[in-house]
């Protein structure tokens, strides 16, 4: 899908900086980037998620060990 991207200054010269340094074109930089960056919040909400249920399985030990 074509697109168009707008890119401060700075962020131009990292994109630049993270497509040289990975051997990569600027497309796929950007693209490496976007799927690490879903990758993350997909792990950060699977934790999330993860912690909620300890808090619900394992409430009474939770609240016999915060006395």
């Amino acid at each position: 899908m074509p697109m168009t991207l707008r890119l401060s200054e700075d962020d131009e010269a990292k994109l630049r900086q993270l497509a040289a340094v990975t051997h990569r074109s600027l497309n796929d930089a950007v693209a490496l980037a976007i799927r690490e960056t879903a990758e993350r919040h997909a792990v950060t909400a699977a934790y999330e998620v993860a912690i909620a249920q300890v808090e619900v399985d394992d409430a009474e030990a939770l609240d016999r060990l915060s006395r």
